[in-house]
């Protein structure tokens, strides 16, 4: 089972679903959607509670059109009989949900007897009548199959096509593309263009970003002395304290700190390298050169270009490692920071339900929600004051004051480690 901090999810909001253990260790399907994206899995709850085995199911809002489902599912080579229909069912039952949404359902459906140019499956293959009852359904919800060539080959098996790609129209997928295999998978990375009504809702808060090293402290050191503080805060609380510093602190940002809007472009991790690129080129070339001509000396040169950027890729990563973990006392920012980026799965909340039942889509509200059920964890306990004894009262000498100097305060503030997090031990 992989653990969601393998996936860059500062970049990604992950929707999966673990195999059962019980069926085999490992194993599931997810989906992957950018983070600017709105994505949910209230609207589709009747898909998502399906009891069919290894499907996923999400939402991706849509500003001005239509909303996008999109369904990832995988259907083992010895998918029991019940499986099977259930997987068919649910099918029928995506299509009855969402006939006002566009539709995008893809997945390994281990249904290699399916001719799908001539609408027909090949006899003479186990499992005829499961792969006909699947056909049917395709036909039945009147979508489209848009793989056209083979997607899965082993050494020494004949090619056949099981990862297909379902929309309503075959106008909606374009520029399909059959990639080389991650690591020894006989799978190929099928990659297309998918076209949406309309542009996708987007969330405006991650946009941009405020770049504090770039910001005229100056500036807002005035700005902050121009304020009377002790007039402001006369007669307040300490609720309107804290509100009325932060719209000054907030007012004095939006004046001095510039922003910046955040890098959206192609993901490069930190450990790769011009070599490492290189090499992932000649497997790629390798790998469309087997996909052209599948004879055995082809296979042998994409298995050892495949193997070399295996071997590469963790050699790459263990020196990238290596070195942050020797820079560990010099350079504790990074190491933390590297630490942090494997160990903490950051999942945004988009939605939530109300105590009223209503589901909303405001921070405000969200946070408002979330701050009544922290609240309720906490037992309120009697408020009246409890009586002291007075031989725990201290009656020794008192402490009169408090001397400090400048020469001291240097001292200390020497002897603070500017590599450590601010605390008693620092």
């Amino acid at each position: 089972m992989l653990n969601s901090t393998l996936f860059n999810t500062d970049r990604f909001t992950i929707v999966r679903k673990d195999r059962p253990y019980q069926n085999a260790p490992g194993g599931g399907v997810a989906v992957l959607v950018r983070k600017h994206l709105v994505v949910s899995e209230d609207s589709v709850v009747r898909l998502v509670d399906h009891d069919a085995q290894e499907t996923v199911w999400c939402e991706v809002r849509n500003m001005e059109g239509k909303d996008l489902l999109l369904g990832a599912i995988y259907r083992p080579p010895s998918s029991p009989l019940e499986n099977n229909d259930g997987i068919c069912d649910l099918l029928k039952m995506s299509e009855e949900v969402t006939r006002n949404k566009q539709l995008l359902v893809c997945g390994d459906f281990n249904y290699g007897n399916i001719m799908w140019e001539e609408n027909r499956v090949e006899n003479g293959f186990h499992g005829y009548g499961q792969a006909m009852h699947f056909l049917e359904t395709i036909n039945d919800n009147y979508w489209t199959q848009n793989i056209t060539d083979w997607t899965h080959l082993r050494d020494d098996d004949n090619p056949s096509r099981l990862d297909l790609v379902f929309t309503r129209t075959n106008s909606e997928v374009d520029n399909i593309r059959y990639l080389a295999p991650l690591g020894r998978s006989k799978h190929a990375v099928i990659c297309f263009t998918l076209t949406v009504d309309s542009r996708p809702k987007e969330y405006t808060s991650t946009s941009s970003k405020l770049n504090y090293h770039k910001a005229d402290f100056d500036k807002m050191r005035d700005l902050f002395c121009q304020v009377h503080w002790e007039e402001t805060f006369s007669n307040k609380s300490v609720n309107e304290k804290w509100s009325v510093f932060t719209e000054h602190y907030n007012r004095a940002v939006k004046v001095c700190v510039p922003s910046y809007k955040k890098n959206a472009g192609r993901f490069r991790p930190k450990w790769m390298n011009g070599r490492l690129e290189m090499l992932i080129r000649r497997k790629q070339e390798a790998w469309v050169r087997y996909r052209g001509r599948k004879t055995k000396n082809h296979r042998n040169r994409y298995n050892n270009a495949r193997n070399t950027v295996t071997r590469e890729v963790r050699a790459a990563k263990f020196a990238y490692e290596r070195k942050i973990a020797q820079d560990a006392t010099s350079n504790t920012k990074h190491f933390w920071a590297y630490v942090r980026s494997k160990t903490t799965a950051k999942e945004t909340i988009t939605r939530m339900r109300t105590s009223t039942g209503e589901v909303t889509e405001d921070d405000g509200s969200i946070a408002q929600e979330m701050n009544t059920a922290f609240n309720g964890v906490y037992v309120r306990e009697d408020s009246t004051q409890p009586t002291i004894n007075p031989d725990t009262i201290y009656h020794g000498p008192k402490l009169q004051e408090i001397v400090t100097t400048g020469e001291g305060v240097k001292k200390k503030l020497k002897k603070l480690d500017g590599r450590k997090a601010a605390g008693k031990h620092s």
